[in-house]
């Protein structure tokens, strides 16, 4: 008659235990790929940039229907818009909010190293309502970690500020 032996052998143990460590392993190694992708911090933001028009709209009602313009570069114009730092951030991503707002208050302007986008200046408010004031410079297929799109938008002059939308594929 054979006993039954309670102890597993250390071998299985130790087997059980690598396959169960690998497993764990491949699992969050899945989900750190899968993730990476999906979240771009150094995109602009869909909310942030939704209150942009409000500034162009302030500007623009004390300056007799002009968009900032008169800098030495358009990135010295729009800067214009900001007479707080806390405004800066709504002109960059999340991922560099801080460097473009220290850049602001120190230089009064911001960088094209942080801020997203780009600025056609010379515009007023009664002007044509398809020209492009503003643009994200670089076309990519996320936006921030909280409000991801596939298409990016530029805005154009009008009331309200329309939004067009930009694919990479003008097929599409």
């Amino acid at each position: 008659m054979k006993m039954k032996n309670d102890k597993k052998s250390p071998i299985i143990k130790k087997g059980k235990i690598i396959i169960t460590f690998s497993l764990f392993i491949l699992v969050i190694s899945g989900w750190i790929i899968y993730q990476k992708p999906r979240y771009n911090y150094a995109a602009s933001c869909a909310n942030c940039r939704s209150f942009i028009y409000q500034f162009f709209d302030k500007y623009a009602t004390s300056h007799d229907g002009w968009y900032p313009r008169g800098g030495k570069t358009p990135m010295d114009s729009l800067a214009k818009l900001i007479d707080e730092v806390h405004n800066v951030h709504f002109f960059t991503s999340h991922a560099f909010q801080s460097k473009l707002s220290e850049y602001w208050l120190k230089n009064k302007t911001f960088s094209s190293e942080f801020c997203c986008y780009r600025y056609n200046e010379g515009l007023r408010e009664d002007d044509p309502s398809d020209f492009i004031m503003m643009y994200y410079y670089k076309p990519t297929n996320w936006e921030c970690q909280s409000h991801k799109y596939s298409e990016l938008d530029l805005v154009i002059h009008s009331k309200p500020y329309k939004y067009l939308k930009y694919r990479k594929n003008p097929e599409d």
